[in-house]
């Protein structure tokens, strides 16, 4: 009897232990959050081509305090004032805490973002510092004046590939442009049908990089480099192209042009 009771306090004992820890693993909670704070350097700025090449922005923001020390990623999100971040370009720093513009690149971002070449407006920022997917928190929103200037559009040249040629440079007509300064390009388009297949090869080259872009492998893919040509049909015709350098896709859909009134 005396060794069941022994045996019984041994594993009550133990049992105690067990639950006690347990208790204290789900009291490691996250207290109330201090957010990160950020600071702009400087925070009104006039972009210019000739600053293009310099640093002209410098965004660095504090650590937040989650109430407890671990590994923190930031992503800084930037958007026009007033849009609330839906449409926000959202940059991951990783765990640091400072991120370097360009003048081109913050020219380019601010144009995508809706300030208009040659105009004055307001960039809203912020950072989400999180500790994973379901546990971030937001600093306060910090704002950036910035003039933009006027640059050429990124564009995409499109090049013949067999019966007929482009000129060497940048010429209206025969163009892909990226009107927000992105990985995306579109425009308009006619071909004669040179090679009298009912289609006319091409390549889209980069008028920045120099990339070429020809055939990835099927009718709506391209690759950088590749010795084939993308393939233009049915031609004769007007084609709005567009193609996305990152997703690396290319389609072509004919179109109509007419004139309408209510004379003649």
């Amino acid at each position: 009897m005396k060794n069941n009771i022994k045996t019984f306090s041994i594993f009550y004992f133990a049992l105690m232990v067990f639950i006690s820890c347990k208790k204290n693993i789900e009291k490691t909670i996250i207290t109330n959050s201090i957010p990160s704070s950020i600071t702009l350097s400087p925070s009104d700025i006039v972009l210019t081509a000739a600053s293009a090449g310099d640093t002209v922005q410098i965004i660095s923001w504090t650590a937040p305090d989650f109430g407890y020390t671990a590994a923190i990623n930031y992503t800084l999100e930037i958007d026009k004032a007033g849009n609330n971040f839906e449409g926000a370009a959202i940059v991951n720093a990783g765990t640091t805490k400072t991120i370097k513009y360009l003048g081109s690149v913050l020219n380019d971002l601010a144009i995508g973002l809706g300030i208009a070449p040659y105009t004055t407006g307001t960039l809203d920022m912020r950072v989400k510092s999180s500790l994973s997917d379901s546990i971030y928190t937001y600093s306060s929103v910090s704002q950036l004046t910035v003039k933009t200037y006027q640059v050429d559009f990124p564009a995409l040249l499109v090049k013949g590939g067999n019966s007929w040629v482009t000129p060497t440079s940048r010429t209206d007509g025969f163009l892909l442009a990226s009107p927000n300064f992105d990985a995306q390009f579109e425009g308009y388009i006619y071909l004669p049908n040179a090679d009298g297949w009912g289609g006319d090869a091409l390549k889209l080259v980069s008028t920045s990089s120099g990339v070429e872009y020809g055939w990835g492998g099927t009718a709506t893919t391209m690759a950088a480099g590749a010795s084939g040509n993308l393939w233009f049909t049915p031609a004769p015709n007007y084609m709005k192209v567009t193609a996305d350098v990152s997703a690396l896709t290319v389609n072509f859909t004919p179109v109509q042009f007419n004139v309408t009134g209510d004379h003649n």
